[in-house]
């Protein structure tokens, strides 16, 4: 019993603790900067089940992922190509929408485990004739970059907001995934 009690404490430490991070080279795990994924353990769901929660999960959460927003293997893949609020700036007191944040976040099962692996395509405008924002590399032509040459942060704001939407996909995931259902 104290092996099953200490073994999922393991499991629900090794499913919370994990968050990315937006770096120059795209996300990437806080806790191991040399993988761009996390694996979420759920060792009493088998990989049916743990892809058909997170299609729900998904078509939930996003609406008209017709085209090339969902694309899947049945029960061991689905690439996501999610749009979902970007950047917003302060107007005469309210808030206003300046872009849409593009991630596609690629998804893979097994019994038990899945292995999450999101990135940051572009920040597109939602003004007519302003130029998207990417993570690097952008300049008058192309758009403008999240990180200098450097590799230090240089819009802040685009940052901040990347890695808040990424992890709150992860965080929601994880307590749907986690949810018992019991009628």
């Amino acid at each position: 019993m104290k092996k099953l009690i200490l073994l999922s404490l393991f499991a629900f430490n090794m499913v919370i603790g994990q968050e990315f991070i937006l770096t120059p080279n795209n996300f990437v795990n806080k806790d191991d900067e040399t993988k761009n994924f996390i694996v979420l353990s759920y060792p009493e769901l088998n990989q049916k089940q743990l892809y058909d929660k997170t299609k729900t999960f998904i078509q939930s959460k996003f609406k008209n992922l017709k085209g090339d927003g969902l694309n899947e293997v049945e029960y061991s893949f689905i690439k996501l190509r999610a749009s979902s609020p970007g950047t917003t700036v302060k107007v005469f007191g309210s808030e206003s929408l300046m872009s849409y944040m593009v991630t596609t976040y690629e998804i893979n099962f097994k019994d038990g485990k899945l292995m999450v692996k999101p990135t940051l395509e572009r920040f597109e405008s939602n003004s007519p004739g302003v130029d998207n924002t990417y993570i690097n590399g952008g300049n008058s032509f192309a758009g403008k970059s999240i990180f200098k040459k450097d590799g230090k942060v240089w819009l802040k704001n685009y940052y901040e907001v990347a890695n808040v939407s990424v992890n709150q996909f992860i965080d929601g995931l994880k307590a749907y995934l986690s949810n018992k259902e019991d009628w």
